[in-house]
């Protein structure tokens, strides 16, 4: 299991210097926008760094995360996948969580109304 983990920190590492050029890349394109503009489902221009750059930074810290879990205990482990799992799943299935949370305009009032 320590060998896995030193295994996914070593390709977090990777993956963690190529979301750095990546970064540097969107940078660059802010500044002589060179990289083409398309406009997705919800109205928003965004360019395929943006995504990359959305999904990327959640890759690398769950492989880091991942990886030093690991080397420590087994329940930690579990926890530590439970909550990538959680997240990975708010990603990519936010809408669907937002329809079953009741709708108010204060947040306080929406903190109220899903403790009650």
């Amino acid at each position: 299991m320590k060998g896995l983990g030193k295994f996914l920190c070593a390709i977090g590492q990777i993956a963690a210097i190529l979301l750095v050029i990546g970064l540097l890349v969107q940078y660059i394109d802010n500044l002589y926008h060179f990289i083409p503009v398309f406009r997705v489902v919800d109205g928003k221009n965004t360019t395929i760094l943006d995504f990359i750059i959305k999904y990327g930074i959640t890759l690398v810290i769950g492989i880091i995360a991942l990886g030093a879990s690991m080397k420590a205990h087994p329940i930690l482990m579990i926890i530590v996948i439970l909550v990538i799992a959680a997240v990975v799943g708010f990603m990519f299935y936010g809408d669907f969580t937002q329809s079953l949370l009741p709708k108010t305009e204060d947040a306080s009032a929406m903190i109220a109304a899903i403790i009650a």
